[in-house]
């Protein structure tokens, strides 16, 4: 059974640190702000690439719980399989949109720019979901709790 209690104690510590490390990436791209402004595809792509691995990184971390709890151990690779092919159609779809809005980039290399930025982040924050699942669950901690508000910062 939840207890308001018990999700605040697990949540606050990580929703602060999270809020730092989040502070913290946006200072960096407040530095890189007259490089990104030199390239308005990325301007256009970043916040709908963040978001888009932000969510996958949530629908992760809560399908990736339910089959641990359910001891379905042999569905976590197909999950991970879903998830990667939902993102890399995604992408397509992304870089489709952002050369829509700057025909000046050609497709290929806008095709290029968001698959490898989101397969990386999909590959490395599915890995740190994982490590941080297996973590959780040997410490007796909800997931939801933890992983969920890491997963979306790093995103």
């Amino acid at each position: 059974m939840y207890k308001v209690r018990n999700i605040v104690r697990e949540s606050l510590p990580v929703l602060i640190t999270t809020s730092g490390i989040s502070m913290i990436a946006g200072l960096f791209l407040q530095n890189m702000e007259k490089t990104l402004y030199t390239v308005p595809f990325l301007l256009t792509i970043i916040p709908a690439l963040n978001d888009m691995i932000g969510d996958f990184c949530c629908i992760l971390t809560s399908r990736l719980s339910t089959a641990f709890k359910l001891g379905y151990l042999k569905l976590i690779r197909k999950v991970f399989l879903q998830i990667f092919f939902v993102s890399f159609l995604s992408s397509l779809y992304l870089a489709e949109i952002g050369c829509l809005l700057h025909p000046d980039l050609p497709l290929e290399k806008a095709i290029l720019i968001v698959l490898l930025t989101s397969s990386s982040l999909i590959l490395t924050l599915s890995a740190v979901t994982y490590v941080l699942m297996l973590y959780t669950l040997r410490k007796n901690v909800d997931p939801d709790n933890v992983i969920i508000p890491i997963a979306t910062s790093l995103a």
